[in-house]
């Protein structure tokens, strides 16, 4: 009797706190115990963006009190959940729009009413109907990687956002959800850096339509849009659509490059709806193309791939597979030197269409003035000439797919190796380790990245010499980023490098000097040997920090020339030769060359062999010449 009078009492606790749900259905009984276990669940972490910390507690991730029932929800899955199934109850206004909790919350009611068997009076909820409505009838959804945009090096890991497919027939009139950091029209560049990486920024979800994410990234930017679509039913595609409209219309993420970023968000969002999917593990920071392998590699997660190739790599395509003199036609119609009636080239004719396309989203301003009225009068002229023939078609050679993130290598790498060094023909053996954390060389095989683009952040590597047993740092790496973009009659882009961190100067004859460095370049590229090479000037400056440097610094320009030739998939080769000058130093060589060839074979996809030499002599100082010869074993791993 006094068991049966302890849970009695306690029920009636339970329901003073939960209060209008006390009619929940007798098949499942709302006792302490079974908040606990809700509390304390997979789904519920997820629903609320509960994250365990340093400390092995959990805090949401969400940044705007107005998520939150409980005053200390954010921290408190336990007493959120109570006042979440106390206040779906009650005729509270929340949210941006003073909405009834069922209406700003309608994932949370529906999970706490299914969970609970609550038997609840279901309000009306007319603004959800209206959001709703705009991604007319939604279907299903797709995650959506936006290759890295070489130009640009905030882009150059990539970006992701989400596709909602609809019941029209046309994707191109389906909704892009994106969830990005607001940042002012103005923001200078320190600012973006500093705020970005401690999260000074907030983040924000936005709709458009299909087609303008599809200008912005595959047109305007020229990057490839992988399309993965998520193994969901229509309802979880609908629940989805709530969870991201109880996020906006409710509260707020800070927003943090490197970990709490888009692409992190958008996986956060889809794991509220599947919490049994493992797709947010990541070790120290979210890269886009990572969480495409997050949801690849996961058997029964992604239902079917599409790959929408970029604008660039699409007239490109059409370019190449022109003859010598059908070329001459091309450049002479795009000219206007040429008129359009005169051509009888349906290829032709489409190749110039679709290069006006290109550059109707390249060159926005010379497009008008230039090229408009000319793309109008030869779309007329080519509609008279009816449709391109199947041996026509075949002409144009296959979208180059090799972007596709979840087939390449993995973002850390070890480096494990050693070789030979010294001075002028002396020389001793040295052992090698270098761990990086990201992301990608020239070297490296390009299967998944972008081809001819390299980005490392960051790396640190010690050696070891056998024969006086000493151990020292050699370099420890900040951020390197390299994009030869091939210059071609129709695309001129500029090529260019960066790279900063702390490295060992031998060109002096100190084999202990290790300075902080900062060196940037600018320059050409072109394609030679079908496209399987490229030569490459760059023309830039140099700056070094060191106590033990007569000014504690020293700078000067830098002139470099090389090859990069990937004779296969698997083989790739760099040979180049840089030229640096120290220009206001008297007491050191102020003129070196380093001239270096790098061999790299890609034995499977996380494993390659690499063979580097270099070779580097002072000016008029024969006696202080370097040259280095290693092998290493490299392993991709995450």
């Amino acid at each position: 009797m006094i068991l049966y009078r302890m849970m009695v009492g306690t029920l009636i606790c339970i329901g003073l706190i939960i209060g209008p749900i006390a009619h929940a259905d007798d098949s499942l009984e709302i006792n302490e115990k079974n908040l606990k276990e809700v509390a304390a669940s997979k789904s519920w972490h997820a629903l609320m963006h509960y994250e365990p910390n340093w400390m092995g507690r959990v805090r949401s991730l969400l940044d705007g009190q107005g998520f939150f029932f409980s005053p200390n929800g954010k921290y408190d899955p336990y007493s959120e959940l109570e006042a979440s199934l106390k206040a779906m109850g009650q005729a509270l206004a929340v949210g941006k729009f003073k909405l009834h909790p069922q209406c700003a919350f309608p994932e949370r009611f529906r999970y706490l009413r299914t969970t609970f068997k609550m038997n609840l009076k279901i309000e009306p909820c007319p603004k959800i109907e209206e959001y709703m409505r705009t991604f007319n009838d939604p279907q299903a959804v797709s995650v959506v990687f936006s290759s890295a945009y070489p130009n640009n090096p905030a882009s150059m890991f990539g970006h992701t956002f989400l596709r909602i497919h609809s019941s029209r027939r046309t994707d191109l009139l389906d909704v892009g959800v994106n969830f990005a950091a607001f940042v002012p029209p103005d923001e200078n560049g320190f600012a973006f850096v500093w705020f970005g990486t401690t999260g000074g920024y907030k983040g924000a979800w936005s709709t458009e339509p299909y087609y303008v994410k599809v200008n912005d990234y595959s047109n305007f930017e020229s990057r490839d849009l992988w399309e993965y679509e998520l193994n969901l039913t229509q309802d979880e595609v609908v629940r989805l659509l709530h969870h991201f409209w109880e996020l906006e219309t409710n509260s707020n993420f800070d927003y943090y490059f490197f970990d709490e970023n888009c692409s992190y968000q958008i996986l956060a969002a889809v794991t509220a709806i599947k919490p049994d999917w493992d797709i947010l593990q990541h070790r120290i920071y979210v890269i886009p193309g990572e969480t495409v392998k997050n949801i690849a590699y996961i058997p029964g997660v992604v239902r079917n791939v599409k790959f929408r190739p970029s604008a660039h790599n699409r007239v490109h395509n059409r370019y190449w597979a022109l003859t010598d003199s059908e070329q001459e036609e091309f450049f002479a119609l795009v000219k206007g030197e040429k008129p359009v009636q005169e051509s009888r080239s349906r290829f032709v004719l489409d190749t110039v269409a679709a290069y006006f396309d290109y550059l109707r989203n390249e060159k926005k301003g010379a497009y008008k003035e230039t090229y408009e009225k000319r793309r109008e009068e030869l779309l007329s002229h080519r509609a008279t000439l009816g449709v391109a023939t199947d041996a026509e078609l075949a002409r144009v050679r296959p979208a180059d797919g090799t972007t596709q993130p979840d087939l390449g290598h993995e973002p850390y790498v070890w480096r494990i190796g050693g070789g030979v060094r010294g001075r002028n023909r002396s020389g001793k053996s040295f052992a090698s380790l270098q761990l990086k954390s990201a992301y990608h060389d020239l070297l490296n095989n390009d299967q998944g990245f972008t081809r001819w683009s390299h980005i490392d952040f960051p790396w640190v590597e010690f050696q070891y010499s056998e024969l006086d047993h000493n151990l020292w740092l050699e370099q420890l790496g900040g951020l390197a980023v390299s994009s030869f973009h091939p210059w071609t009659k129709i695309d001129r882009r500029p090529s260019w490098r960066f790279n900063s961190g702390i490295f060992t100067a031998r060109d002096y004859g100190c084999d202990d000097c290790r300075h902080l460095t900062v060196e940037a370049a600018i320059g050409a590229a072109v394609s030679v040997d079908g496209h399987r090479s490229v030569v490459y000037g760059l023309a830039g400056a140099k700056l070094d920090f060191y106590s033990q440097l007569e000014r504690g610094y020293r700078y000067g320009p830098q002139i470099e020339i090389g090859w990069l030739a990937s004779f296969s998939e698997r083989y790739k080769v760099r040979l180049s030769a840089l030229g640096q000058w120290d220009v206001d130093q008297k007491s050191r060589p102020q003129y070196s060359t380093l001239t270096r060839l790098d061999h790299a074979y890609s034995l499977s996809k996380n494993r390659e062999l690499r063979h580097s030499n270099l070779l580097q002599v002072p000016t008029e100082h024969n006696h202080l010449q370097w040259w280095e010869s290693r092998l290493e074993y490299l392993i991709f791993f995450r």
